[in-house]
């Protein structure tokens, strides 16, 4: 068996030399490959599987789901992750699409394609809610509006020359507070300069070049009250992993990078895992992690991503399906590769597959 690899070097945890190392312990080979290059299709061919952990980065984003969908569907050979687990990645609204058209549950939510119907919703709508862009990890990209000013001010952001995909926060793009003439005229400045870049096609500060411009649509969600943490479940073939994840102060988004995390096994709703192993299954997904809130005291799903970092490390514990807890050190990037292992063990002709 020969494993293709693409190295992930853009990320510390470095999945792919963890998956490398564990493939060569079962005395599997390891084909380093470079699927960015103009002949990787030929490099991969003779393989049996093709794996690249790619993230959010454009660089990435513009590449690896066209090589890997043409690996998987035009050569045969599987990948991970496959079509089925990442064509939605970094993409809340087709989550949106994927999640409520198979059932799930995730929070009231609002997705425009017309900037008029978006403005007399807004007119409507109770506030605080949550505006979104379908891109961004870690919190960016997410802010709380508190009236329909606001909320009239992102419509018309978005249906109009747009929001750069790596901005973090966006206090220009908002109308300003009341307060002093000081103030109201830092702010006046500040939106000035922004409007400026922006009539120049220069992004906003804190969005590095490379991010495409999000527009053409506006994404809002129910803003969930009384809510200390969110819950982040990554369900690996019949494995769960699980932690709760707190904000900093004076913020709301749990899901910032190196904010305060509980790994304490007892702390996770066994509903959150049985919503996400439910959702694995229906969706086929070889990993996925999933960040939870409750609503109205049901669990629903914020968004998800095959992709999550070194907080999954942490966990000393996973659960089953039966939601029976292991005390055992299972990192993550060893059940993958133990799983895509025996996927395509199962295929090799004269093996008997599992029933």
């Amino acid at each position: 068996m020969i494993i293709a690899i693409h190295p992930d070097t853009a990320y510390p945890d470095r999945y792919g030399e963890q998956w490398a190392a564990r493939l060569e312990e079962r005395g599997i080979a390891v084909r380093w490959v470079d699927l960015t290059s103009p002949d990787a299709i030929e490099q991969v061919t003779g393989c049996d599987g093709a794996m690249w952990r790619y993230g959010h980065l454009p660089e990435d984003m513009r590449v690896a789901p066209r090589v890997l969908a043409t690996i998987e569907q035009v050569l045969g050979i599987p990948c991970f992750p496959d079509r089925a687990t990442a064509w939605h990645y970094d993409d809340k609204v087709s989550q949106y699409y994927l999640l409520t058209g198979a059932g799930f549950a995730v929070p009231p939510t609002w997705i425009f394609w017309d900037a008029a119907a978006a403005r007399r919703w807004a007119d409507s709508a109770v506030y605080p809610k949550v505006f979104k862009l379908s891109a961004g990890s870690s919190g960016a990209n997410v802010l709380r509006i508190e009236s329909a000013a606001e909320a009239h001010a992102l419509i018309n952001r978005m249906f109009g020359h747009g929001i750069p995909g790596g901005l973090v926060d966006a206090p220009a793009l908002l109308p300003p507070p009341a307060g002093t003439l000081r103030t109201l005229a830092r702010g006046a400045a500040r939106r000035g300069r922004a409007a400026l870049r922006a009539l120049r096609g220069v992004p906003s500060a804190g969005a590095p070049p490379r991010w495409s411009v999000e527009r053409g649509y506006a994404y809002f969600q129910e803003w969930l009250p009384d809510q200390p943490f969110d819950t982040r479940v990554m369900v690996i073939g019949e494995r769960a992993f699980a932690y709760r994840r707190f904000p900093y102060a004076g913020d709301f988004r749990a899901s910032r990078s190196g904010g305060p995390r509980d790994y304490d096994p007892a702390g996770i709703d066994p509903r959150m895992l049985q919503l996400s192993f439910a959702i694995s299954r229906r969706l086929s997904f070889q990993s996925m992690a999933y960040d939870l809130m409750m609503n109205r005291g049901h669990p629903v799903v914020l968004e998800m991503s095959y992709a999550f970092g070194v907080g999954a490390h942490k966990c000393d514990t996973y659960w089953t399906p039966e939601l029976e807890r292991v005390e055992r050190d299972v990192w993550p990037y060893t059940a993958q590769v133990e799983d895509f292992v025996g996927l395509i063990e199962a295929r090799r002709p004269g093996t008997r597959r599992p029933s």
